[in-house]
């Protein structure tokens, strides 16, 4: 299951704007705009507030951007969907 589909039943916060957030991370386009876009992406991502897209992007300067299920799936593992459920919990 992609990101858009655990974003769209509720797993992440509108702290971070969720559909604009979530549309970026999922596009890939966070990785490739202003510093300030990324960081809000990744932010979102640690805390939990978002989950990696389903298939990998690459950044401004060619460096790979995870799929999900390129990470541990667990809490407090950044984009996994275990760390968005464990953020919803709280």
């Amino acid at each position: 299951m992609g990101s858009s589909a655990k974003t769209r039943s509720g797993l992440i916060s509108s702290v971070y704007r969720p559909s604009d957030t979530t549309r970026t991370i999922d596009s890939g386009v966070a990785w490739q705009l202003e510093g300030h876009v990324g960081r809000i992406a990744m932010a979102a991502l640690q805390d939990g507030a978002a989950v990696l897209p389903a298939e990998r992007h690459s950044d401004y300067y060619g460096s790979v951007v995870p799929s999900y299920t390129d990470v541990t799936d667990e809490p407090g593992s950044t984009g996994s969907v275990a760390n968005s459920e464990a953020y919803e919990e709280e």
